[in-house]
């Protein structure tokens, strides 16, 4: 992408400073603070800032809200997006100051882990042994194979993503990944569940999934994460995911309903929605797990 001479000069300069390439290594591996990334680079709180102010000013980085917290991510399109790449790949991970970053991160990272597990009363996720997480997973992983087009998953949303486990499974098929979650807790985990995952080009927002912050068809895939079966309204969560699903695009539904819940009655009021919402199911599956039954389904837009 050619750009004109005096953006090429900014983004030049931009990047010709070494603190400034530390704070791009950092924020290309994950969503961070302005704390976070002062704690990981040992720098002080306003020399961070400013530095981040110039990368953001200059395209390279992308600056967003989460309620009080203000967080930093490497841009993954503009024309600044190839030349920050080339300049990660470039820099070499022997270097001190950049190892030293590594080893502060992790510990920011393990501290972030802690305040989420802290503020959710423990792990959500708990609900479901390993060994159910595992089958489930692998289910998901393979209704998503079902869904792949010609670019993979495309641009992916995942609604009630949680601590992030079918955004990880999924993410890697996605040119780019979202997860929205009303809890702050579960955003945390989700962040550093995919900064361990190496899935730098999925992020995390707070969302109300009533009332999606996304323009009508945005994504080529949705997936919708055990929350219908708890949620007050989910016909209406169901309309609003459909909403930003493209015409070509798939929707994916996963929920987990614990023993004693009605199961076929569910499943039929939930086909019922799906044909609402124009949506034709493609392909259900039904897993059993200790304590409940999984329900998976893949649709896609009726013309």
């Amino acid at each position: 992408m050619a750009v004109e001479l005096k953006d090429l000069s900014t983004l030049l300069g931009a990047l010709s400073d070494s603190a400034r390439l530390r704070l791009l290594v950092l924020c290309a591996a994950g969503e961070l603070t302005v704390k976070e990334l002062t704690e990981a680079t040992d720098m002080s709180q306003p020399r961070v800032s400013r530095h981040l102010r110039i990368l953001e000013e200059a395209g390279i980085l992308r600056r967003f809200r989460d309620q009080h917290w203000v967080y930093y991510r490497l841009r993954a399109d503009g024309p600044a997006a190839p030349l920050a790449r080339a300049a990660i790949a470039l820099l070499a991970r022997t270097d001190s100051d950049v190892r030293a970053d590594a080893r502060r991160l992790d510990e920011v990272l393990a501290a972030r882990a802690r305040e989420a597990r802290a503020a959710a009363g423990g792990d959500s996720d708990e609900v479901l042994q390993p060994s159910a997480w595992a089958l489930l997973e692998q289910a998901i992983r393979d209704m998503g194979r079902k869904a792949l087009g010609p670019d993979g998953l495309g641009e992916l949303l995942d609604v009630g993503t949680g601590s992030g486990r079918v955004l990880r499974v999924l993410g890697p098929d996605a040119k780019r990944g979202i997860g929205i979650d009303a809890s702050r807790a579960a955003r945390l985990a989700a962040r550093t569940a995919l900064h361990d995952a190496g899935l730098a080009h999925c992020s995390v927002r707070d969302a109300d999934m009533y009332a999606l912050p996304f323009d009508k068809e945005s994504f080529d895939t949705v997936s919708i994460s055990r929350v219908l079966s708890g949620a007050q309204l989910p016909w209406a969560a169901l309309s609003e995911a459909v909403r930003v699903l493209r015409p070509s695009g798939r929707l994916l539904v996963f929920d987990v309903l614990p023993e004693g819940m009605p199961l076929d009655a569910w499943c039929q009021s939930l086909k019922g929605w799906l044909t609402a919402a124009r949506i034709e199911v493609l392909s259900e599956q039904r897993l059993a797990l200790p304590g409940g039954c999984a329900v998976l389904y893949l649709g896609s837009p009726q013309p």
